[in-house]
């Protein structure tokens, strides 16, 4: 069933690989980068830091007409944002987490002579080229805070909780949840501020543990109290790290645009190698939490 699945499949239509539960990973043999040409803006969200725009598009490997979100490559979507944007969303997919399919936006001086008309052309005008994008994914809604979650989202939880540890990610709050689920499914996105390691004028020498500064965005984790509550065991989520291999770093490395990887692509890359190293640990403080 499931090499029927892969078949059908094998175009990497997202929204399909969702439907049937089957996981996307940038090492497989077939997966590619889609590159959006933007030919049309349809509204622009009302919410979000990064003034993220649904726009219309076309792939150019494909020619298949889509709706996707942009976050411009302007103020806080700055290179590196774009940067940690795509790499979240690599390992989230590595280890088996669903995300909208991260693709890079084209825009050019046709498209911005569209838009003339936005009061954010004057920054837009300015990110001509590759931007951050992802797939438009209907029929997600947010997940309140007093909701209970069924069998499906609790075992998403567990793995996202863990995974914003692994990636240093406090954006994903009790009020900013920066995840959408269906009841099977649960999408999670906005990886522009993960990595918060990044910003640390002393950064923690063993990032497989979790100190005092962790301790503060973790317990404002949009999960964190159902963790207390559910008092889960991470072992599943901590094995799947081996899958962030050799392999996957060097599939990385090729689809990031070579002018977004700055430094921190391999400050990245060693902070991860160095819990994956320590996963005992890494396991053990992760149940502490929870205790």
């Amino acid at each position: 069933m499931f090499l029927q699945i892969k078949v059908l499949l094998k175009s990497y239509d997202f929204s399909l690989y969702l439907e049937k539960n089957v996981t996307v990973k940038i090492t497989d043999d077939d997966f590619k980068l889609r590159t959006i040409f933007a030919i049309e803006h349809i509204e622009k969200f009302t919410s979000g830091a990064t003034l993220p725009m649904l726009i219309r598009g076309i792939c150019k490997e494909t020619e298949k007409k889509g709706e996707f979100v942009v976050k411009y490559l302007e103020g806080r979507m700055d290179k590196d944002a774009s940067c940690r944007e795509l790499l979240g969303s690599f390992l989230a997919m590595q280890i088996g987490l669903n995300v909208p399919e991260p693709v890079l936006i084209e825009i050019h001086q046709d498209f911005v002579a569209t838009i003339e008309h936005l009061t954010e052309i004057r920054y837009i005008k300015n990110c001509i080229g590759y931007n951050f994008g992802s797939e438009f994914v209907p029929g997600y809604s947010k997940i309140l805070n007093e909701q209970s979650l069924n069998e499906n989202q609790i075992n998403d939880a567990i793995e996202i909780f863990g995974f914003d540890i692994l990636i240093s990610n406090p954006d994903r709050r009790v009020d900013k949840h920066n995840l959408l689920s269906n009841g099977k499914t649960t999408l999670i996105f906005d990886h522009e501020l993960a990595f918060s390691f990044l910003l640390y004028l002393f950064p923690n020498p063993k990032p497989w543990t979790i100190n005092n500064d962790d301790l503060k965005w973790i317990k404002n984790h949009v999960f964190y109290q159902r963790m207390l509550e559910r008092k889960p065991n991470f072992e599943g989520f901590v094995q799947k790290l081996d899958l962030i291999d050799d392999v996957f770093w060097d599939k990385a490395n090729a689809l990031v645009p070579e002018d977004w990887k700055t430094t921190k692509f391999d400050k990245i890359k060693n902070h991860i190698e160095l819990v994956k190293e320590n996963k005992d640990v890494f396991l053990q403080q992760l149940n502490n939490l929870v205790i």
